[in-house]
């Protein structure tokens, strides 16, 4: 119960909801929990941080024992509303002092302004926790005494972040930002604060460009972040100001894009097109439409960034739409390849090759970028024919030595099983395995085999992918033999340690040319746990070729790993075996 009106209390704290805690207070008092010491301190916190501190002196007063907890809740509530008499009064009256309290008693003398007694106090004090460096420093920056400051802080027993932070700050505010920049370089963690009192420091003194490698360097930025870059973003630079823009549009949530749109007095197009960008990448298309439709003039980039959107949020048509609105003398490459490429994430791959094509009727080149998302649309539409086309294209254009584009070319091709292209280009593990991938997919046994076999010639080593295709094609062409000589030949040849996948694989291969007792020798000296699809591949190849004490043995190390329901390999392994239901 003690917890449950705690609890209630702090929520109303947080939210200086003064009804609210009344109400619970007078709960507490009906449940005659009202002198209980650490509910009176409670209380005492929740009027203090509404201002009532007459009400807070009356909940330690009515308590019975004076905790140190209840005795530093007093005197915070008296220093926080500027009393700093009575929260002397209290701690002298404590019958036994605590660090906190005393700690308690240096915040009120800071916040009062009272920076002698503040020193003097602290030089007194028996024992000092890092919080009392903390308050100490942060008072003597405050007062202008930066060096006496810099002094304290260089006596602190042990560093912490947040001691750390509060030098920096100060030093920062003061115009030290050499020795600020010093400390934070230093300092061997950093929390959000640091970073934003750093970064604040640089803008107040107009070291922008410092500042912005800063801010982009974050890890994690909050609200102060945003507001320290804000605050000058009237003296950046117009790509930086654009930038600001567009990055903040990440920030889920927030509305930091329009507030630094809004801080730039000064707006020309670039302003209004990163703006534009910044609501696109929230994905709130209704928001993106109506900032649109305001813009003082549409130019061929905005047409653009407005139908990317429209077609990543599903609404093909009236990008389509959009697109077909645009001036046909301002439409660019960059303008096609943007409603190829949506077209293409909606694997609408014909209608992608047709606005190919339509744009090479409308008079536009296609670019490296738009042949490179044709490739894709003749894989996505199996079409050898018009992937060779692609790639005399791209011959033509003298593009064939671009990396991305001999990866596009032999991915393509790959998954069209055709391996003249690689034959003919330097290629890399990731497009062989796409060529063995198309085989499999195909049942081309012996031209997997042969692809495998040039790719060794290449020189090329196969990796843990390459086996899972290559022993799964033997599985599929019933190749146990082929199958177990892959197996083997992974480690001892080429060094690739077999996981659980690839005795799965294995086992299946086995399982299905009708070796059971391999396939279960197998599963029983695998140097881990069997899992549940080596022992599937078994228990299905049980069923295949009526095999039913297999079939029970499966069974039964399947119900054993399986967490969940085994009752449908139950029911299969009584259609299995009658006998057994």
């Amino acid at each position: 119960m003690r917890e449950f009106f705690a609890r209630r209390l702090q929520q109303c704290s947080a939210a200086r909801d003064l009804a609210g805690g009344r109400r619970v207070h007078a709960d507490i008092s009906s449940a005659g929990r009202d002198r209980d010491a650490f509910l009176a301190a409670i209380l005492v916190q929740f009027y203090g941080r509404c201002g009532w501190v007459e009400a807070a002196r009356a909940a330690f007063d009515r308590a019975w024992g004076r905790t140190a907890f209840l005795c530093s809740s007093l005197i915070s509530a008296y220093g926080d509303n500027d009393c700093l008499l009575q929260a002397r009064d209290v701690f002298d009256r404590m019958p036994q002092q605590s660090v906190v309290s005393a700690t308690a008693v240096l915040k009120a003398c800071s916040r009062a302004g009272d920076l002698r007694e503040a020193r003097s106090f602290f030089d007194r004090m028996a024992h000092r926790n890092i919080v009392s460096w903390t308050v100490i420093i942060a008072a003597l920056a405050q007062g202008g005494h930066v060096a006496i400051a810099r002094q304290v802080f260089d006596l602190i027993p042990a560093f912490d972040v947040i001691s750390s932070t509060a030098m920096l700050a100060a030093l920062a505010q003061n115009g030290e930002i050499h020795q600020a920049r010093m400390l934070f370089e230093s300092m061997p963690e950093k929390n959000v604060v640091s970073w934003n009192a750093m970064i604040s420091g640089l803008s107040d003194h107009s070291l922008l460009g410092e500042a912005k490698k800063l801010f982009d360097g974050m890890d994690q930025r909050d609200e102060a972040s945003w507001n320290s870059m804000i605050s000058s973003n009237a003296r950046w630079s117009l790509i930086s100001q654009n930038a600001m823009i567009v990055s903040s549009g990440n920030m889920e949530g927030h509305t930091f894009p329009k507030r630094i749109f809004d801080s730039i007095h000064e707006k020309d197009s670039s302003h209004w097109t990163a703006m534009l960008s910044a609501y696109a990448g929230k994905g709130d298309i209704s928001e993106t439409l109506d900032f649109f439709e305001k813009l003082p003039e549409w130019s061929i980039v905005t047409w653009t960034i407005m139908t990317a959107a429209l077609a990543r949020n599903g609404r093909i048509e009236d990008a389509k739409l959009l697109f077909d609105r645009a001036p046909r003398d301002q439409r660019d490459a960059a303008a096609w390849n943007a409603m190829i490429s949506a077209l293409l994430e909606c694997d609408l791959h014909e209608e992608a090759f047709g606005m190919v094509q339509a744009m090479d009727l409308d008079g536009v080149r296609p670019n490296k970028v738009t042949l490179v998302a044709a490739l894709e649309v003749c894989s996505g539409c199996s079409s050898l024919s018009r992937a060779k086309t692609i790639h005399s294209l791209l011959r033509e254009n003298d593009h064939l030595g671009d990396p991305a584009v001999r990866t596009a070319l032999t991915n393509t091709f790959g998954r069209l099983g055709d391996s003249s292209l690689i034959q003919d280009h330097p290629a890399d593990t990731h497009a062989w395995n796409a060529i063995l991938s198309a085989h499999s997919q195909r049942g081309g046994f012996q031209e997997a085999v042969d692809a495998f076999l040039a790719m060794n010639l290449e020189g090329i080593a196969p990796d843990s992918i390459t086996f899972m295709t290559t022993l799964a094609l033997c599985g599929h062409t019933g190749a146990p033999d082929e199958g177990w000589r892959e197996f083997v030949s992974m480690e001892v040849d080429h060094g690739v340690r077999p996981e659980a996948g690839h005795y799965a694989c294995m086992v299946d291969v086995l399982a299905r040319a009708g070796r059971l007792a391999e396939a279960e020798e197998l599963v029983m000296s695998m140097p881990f746990e069997p899992d549940e699809l080596a022992l599937r591949a078994i228990l299905a190849a049980c069923k295949l070729h009526v095999d039913c004490k297999q079939g029970v043995r499966a069974v039964e190390k399947i119900v054993e790993l399986d967490s969940g329901d085994g009752m449908p390999y139950i029911m299969l392994l009584s259609n299995l075996c009658p006998s057994t239901g």
